[in-house]
Order: C-alpha cells, then sequence, then structure tokens
C-alpha cells in the first residue's frame, strides 16, 4: 500500500460519506487505472430500487457500458467497505486486478448485527490474480458508519 491507495481510499470513503447523506447506505467505490480516477460513486439501492446497485457493482457496470469493455484488468477497485459477494464477483467477471478497502466485512457485520458474509479474500482466493489490500484507513471508515442504523438494509438478514 502507498500514498496513492490511501487517497484513493479516502475518496471511496468521501464518497460513502456523500451516498448516507443522499439517504442511500454508507458505501463508496473509486476505479482506477494508471492513477487516473475513471469512475466513482456511491451505494444507490433506494434511489433505483435495485439491490444490486451497490456502489461496486454500479461503477463497474456503468463504466463497462460506456466504455463497451468486458475486460479491466490492469485496474484497481477503492471501496469504502470489503466488497461483498455480489460486489467480489463484479470484480471477478471483470478482471479487475486490484481491491483496496477500509472496513472490513467483518466488522460491517458487527456493526450492522447481519449474519457473517463471506469476505472477499475467501471468495477470489482461488483467483490469486487478484491483489487484495485492507483493511486500511479502519478509522476513517468507521467513522461514516457510525449510528447509521441498518434496519431497513438487506444487510440484518
Amino acid at each position: 500500500m502507498d500514498e496513492k491507495d490511501k487517497f484513493f481510499l479516502r475518496r471511496a470513503i468521501q464518497l460513502a460519506k456523500q451516498a448516507r447523506k443522499n439517504g442511500q447506505e454508507p458505501f463508496g467505490a473509486v476505479l482506477v487505472k494508471n492513477n487516473e480516477i475513471l469512475a466513482e460513486g456511491g451505494n444507490q439501492i433506494y434511489a433505483t430500487s435495485d439491490p444490486t446497485a451497490h456502489a461496486e457493482n454500479a461503477i463497474i457496470r456503468d463504466y463497462c457500458q460506456r466504455n463497451k469493455l468486458m475486460n479491466l484488468e490492469g485496474f484497481s477497485l477503492y471501496c469504502s467497505t470489503e466488497p461483498c459477494m455480489l460486489c467480489s464477483g463484479a470484480v471477478l467477471y471483470a478482471r479487475i486486478t486490484k481491491i483496496v478497502f477500509s472496513v472490513s466485512q467483518k466488522m460491517l457485520q458487527k456493526i450492522s448485527g447481519g449474519t457473517p458474509k463471506t469476505d472477499c479474500r475467501t471468495l477470489l482466493k482461488p483467483h490469486q490474480r487478484i491483489e487484495i489490500i485492507g483493511p486500511i484507513l479502519i478509522e476513517e471508515g468507521l467513522k461514516v458508519l457510525e449510528g447509521y442504523q441498518f434496519k431497513k438494509s438487506n444487510l440484518i438478514s
């Protein structure tokens, strides 16, 4: 992990704050290649009535559609929270090379009171080409989740 990783991760955390302010779940993600942000966004599940509109999944989908790409090899994904099973699948199928995250799934489940979810390292372990860095900048990531009520969320089931 270097200073650029921290810079992009802080942007993902900032997007999570914005998503929370906008009435969405507090998650954000940034897609980067060659140290340039190419796509970014926050969670949009309530705004779109789409349970798959997680920040990571949405920016991968939108970027690929806009650019008519299926392969994001050489791209990095920065996430305010460790990618869930859905988003880990998107990373795998898009062939993203690197994931950097702040809050782990284990930490998130402790906060949300939800059932334990499989972490992305376990899900992606057979695919060793994906570099996974995290959790890092934990205090900054946890601050976004502080006091958030996950009652209406699928995270608690």
